[in-house]
């Protein structure tokens, strides 16, 4: 550059130096690479670039090794302070009359006076680059016309694209859900999506969802005039991959073992300690390969697509550093369950809940990693034993189930069958048993809990399985076994002291229950307000949502509607708090049969169509089990006989399922309501009813519940 190059613009100098290499525009896109928008704003003087753009471009223009800094200088600020040699006869010297570009902006018409901070906020945004967010995707969840999928926008582009080649395309209803499914699974990226639909001249959208599972390599082929990095998925991905340092190249690779995203904490331990992740975290965030989302109640989570993901994990396999850094990922989550087993207990108890329901997925991993022959099976029965409590609120009973017998089972074959961790897993295993209805699996485990426990001096595990042993055998109908072995069991644990606070409140307000089965209310009532008065000391949401549902009980038992509603109303909110899966739908169904005595019979109705879902929703067959025993009775009190006695027969065969009986207080209701469809039916009718009802799938069950919800009114 002479002196008299001064006078121009970088963006003046760009396109006056593309011309002289006889350079056009859009080989010069191609060459960098960029968007076609990013070179002409940078002729126009309306956009910087960046340093590695800039440093590209002084390559591809040719200037001088001793140059290049002040081309980069120049690019960056616009300001021209040196001499930008260009070697060889292609270079040209400027013409010096070339006048500097300028432009006259209107006046305005009046001043703005007082927005500084909203000028200053237009002009950052206006500024702003060199984000295209994904597009928004339907809602696989719900029963979607064939009209309003082909509106979204991801799929219309998915069907756009395919008709350009294909002009008579046409998809059928489940063709337009598949080709939804298809769009989800590419995250809703304009590129990704446009390169699935060029494969649609080969494979049916079913085969190609199916295909998917691999995007990268699936992924190619795309418009022969677009730039290299948009001829395949990869490439595009691999475009902003190579324009990091290495230090955030290898960060992007080992954040691609999280799944379901992480927290600053959790990737600087996988990332390891000499990694610097907060810089390479911000860099990637920079280049918008990682996305941040910032709830209310939590830590910020960082998350990448799942396109980047499996490039990321590509990347990490040609690293060869896999094994390792899926070892700390495992580890820093089977930690976090450890550490969950007292924060769940105490005050903390809402805070770990959403914290263990944002990291379920890298839990699950790293539980199955403790599995494999290169995990660590004494940390992953550690971590398991505590961690039914969260399963069981959670929902995920028959998850927890499986997780526990597959440690137990690793365990046995390893010889580890005698340390502390498998008495207290046995334990949580018989718990989630128990929950789920399998009173033969449970007892088995709560009889070796309970010996292990004794020999190992475990003192809580040893009275917590006396407890839950004498818990079956009350529900089994043996009263005279079973009581005394409640209270041994509670003896056991309040003897320890404070460190058994927790599971004392837990038994207490079981004991509520148990004693209700032999129709003692006083007893009942004094165990729910021990329970209560713990869990208050405690601070535990959950708990106190839980006591207040038991007291529930006890008033609607004893005939006090109105205190029951109130107790039930009171638990409703802090269960919700919880994020108490299990409990939130059973006082649902609770406060439905005080509604339901009450006489609002359609209130009552909706209320347990509402619980009926919930429990369906996280597989509780006995939850299920007693809400449709409360529909029968709630359309016997509408005077629809015919429906109560399908009911009667859906609950005979889902209770025939679960080979456990119901509560004293369920079984009262289950026999009223019985004897009143025998008396309003012809007994061939209502035999016909019941065998129709007992050969219901669930899903037919979930479509006649559903049924009904539609015709009651909407809960208050």
């Amino acid at each position: 550059m002479t002196s008299d190059d001064t006078q121009l613009s970088f963006g003046q100098w760009l396109r006056r130096r593309r011309h002289e290499l006889d350079l056009g525009e859009v080989e010069l896109v191609a060459r960098v690479p960029c968007a076609k928008g990013t070179i002409w704003r940078i002729e126009a003087d309306d956009l910087r670039p960046s340093k590695a753009l800039a440093e590209r471009l002084a390559d591809l223009l040719v200037v001088a090794d001793a140059s290049r800094a002040d081309s980069v200088r120049f690019a960056r600020s616009g300001l021209a302070d040196g001499s930008l040699a260009e070697p060889g006869p292609a270079a040209v010297q400027p013409r010096s009359s070339l006048p500097t570009r300028r432009r006259v902006l209107p006046s305005d018409v009046s001043p703005l006076i007082g927005r500084q901070y909203a000028i200053a906020v237009a002009t950052e945004l206006l500024t702003r680059p060199f984000v295209v967010p994904p597009l928004a995707l339907p809602d696989l969840g719900r029963s979607t016309s064939a009209t309003s999928l082909e509106a979204n926008p991801a799929v219309a582009l998915f069907l756009a694209r395919v008709r350009s080649a294909q002009p008579g395309y046409h998809a059928s209803d489940a063709g337009l859900r598949q080709i939804a499914a298809i769009c989800y699974r590419l995250d809703g990226l304009t590129l990704a999506i446009e390169l699935a639909a060029n494969r649609a001249r080969l494979f049916t959208p079913a085969a190609l969802l199916e295909r998917l599972e691999q995007r990268l390599p699936m992924l190619t082929a795309g418009a022969r005039d677009a730039p290299a990095r948009q001829q395949t998925l990869e490439a595009a991905i691999g475009w902003s991959y190579d324009l990091l340092d290495g230090s955030a190249q290898q960060c992007l690779a080992r954040i691609g073992v999280f799944t379901g995203g992480a927290t600053l904490p959790a990737i600087e331990a996988v990332c390891g300690a000499g990694s610097n992740a907060l810089a390479s975290v911000t860099a990637l965030v920079d280049h918008h390969l990682l996305q941040t989302t910032a709830p209310d109640d939590g830590e910020v989570r960082f998350t990448m697509l799942e396109t980047i993901r499996e490039f990321a994990l590509k990347r990490l396999d040609e690293h060869a550093d896999r094994a390792t850094v899926q070892a700390r990922h495992a580890r820093y989550y089977l930690e976090l369950a450890i550490a969950a087993e007292h924060g769940l207990q105490g005050a903390d108890h809402v805070r770990w809940m959403g914290r263990l329901h944002a990291e379920d997925n890298n839990l699950r991993a790293a539980f199955d990693w403790s599995l494999a022959p290169e995990g660590d099976l004494a940390l992953g029965l550690r971590a398991g034993a505590g961690f039914w409590w969260y399963w069981w609120t959670n929902g995920q009973v028959g998850a927890g189930r499986r997780r526990l017998d597959d440690l137990l089972g690793h365990a046995q074959t390893h010889g580890l069958d005698t340390p502390r961790d498998y008495g207290r897993t046995l334990l949580g295993a018989g718990i989630l048993d128990f929950f789920d209805g399998d009173f033969a699996a449970a007892q088995p485990c709560f009889a070796q809990a309970r010996a292990l426990g004794a020999q190992l001096a475990d003192t809580i595990t040893h009275g917590y399985a006396t407890f839950m042993i004498g818990t079956v055998i009350v529900l089994t109908g043996q009263h005279d076994a079973g009581y005394p072995l409640l209270a041994v069991g509670t003896r056991i644990l309040r003897e320890v002291g404070e460190p058994a606070d927790w599971h004392v409140a837990v038994t207490s307000l079981a004991s509520t229950l148990l004693v209700l089965e032999r129709g003692d209310l006083v007893a009942a009532q004094g165990h729910a307000e021990a329970g209560l008065a713990i869990f208050r000391r405690l601070g535990q949401p959950y708990g106190i949502g839980l006591a207040h549902n038991y007291q529930g009980d006890v008033a609607r038992l004893r005939g006090d509607l109105a205190e029951a509603a109130a107790q039930y109303q009171a638990a409703l909110p802090l269960l919700r708090e919880a994020h108490a899966r299990n409990e939130i739908p059973a006082v649902l169904h609770n406060l439905a049969l005080v509604v339901l005595a009450q006489g609002d019979s359609n209130r009552g109705c909706a209320l347990l169509t509402e619980a009926f879902e919930l429990h369906r929703e996280i597989g509780n067959t006995r939850g299920m089990v007693e809400c449709l025993n409360g529909l029968a009775a709630t359309l016997v009190a509408l005077q629809q006989p015919e429906p109560a006695a399908l009911l009667l027969g859906a609950v005979d065969a889902l209770l025939a399922s679960l080979r456990v009986p119901l509560f004293a207080a369920e079984q009262a209701l289950y026999t009223q309501t019985a004897a009143a469809v025998r008396s309003l039916l012809h007994p061939q009718s209502c035999e016909r009813q019941r065998l129709a009802g007992s050969a219901m799938t669930l899903a037919a069950i979930t479509r006649f519940v559903g049924a009904l919800a539609g015709e009651t009114e909407t809960v208050p």
